[in-house]
């Protein structure tokens, strides 16, 4: 039990980064950790529960997984929590009010080699990712034909 909550602690950290990159520099501090902490200690044990049920059992018994619904690594619990949040905080907030000017002025890069290269490291974990989620995909679609 104890390796699942810690499994669950990091899912639920990344779930709260999501609504801090999208609220950097938009709000105060204190909001933010009140915010945070919402996310953490009520949006998110709902989101787990309906997907992955309770903490005992180890077994997958949410009401979205009994109903087929496919989840894989964690993904459709934690992005769209945290990026849901994220966006209703956002709406509350409103835009960056003199944060860009209006100027047509292109926004140049300073070191082309490093966003490549770093856009090569997402590529190859991507890849990984993607033939992971086709084999699972293709394994449940099988299933049911």
């Amino acid at each position: 039990m104890v390796p699942i909550f810690f499994f669950q602690l990091i899912f639920c950290g990344t779930a709260t980064t999501i609504l801090s990159g999208a609220v950097a520099e938009r709000m105060r501090f204190v909001w933010y950790v009140l915010s945070a902490f919402i996310l953490s200690a009520v949006l998110y044990p709902v989101m787990r529960h309906w997907m992955w049920g309770g903490f005992a059992d180890r077994a997958q018994t949410g009401w979205l997984n009994s109903r087929g619904f496919i989840d894989f690594a964690g993904a459709s619990v934690v992005h769209p929590t945290g990026g849901w949040a994220a966006l209703a905080v956002i709406v509350v907030i409103g835009p960056r009010i003199g944060r860009f000017d209006r100027s047509d002025a292109p926004i140049l890069g300073r070191n082309i080699p490093l966003p490549v290269l770093g856009l090569f490291f997402c590529e190859s974990d991507g890849l990984d990712s993607m033939v992971a989620v086709r084999v699972t995909l293709m394994n449940k679609c099988l299933r049911y034909w």
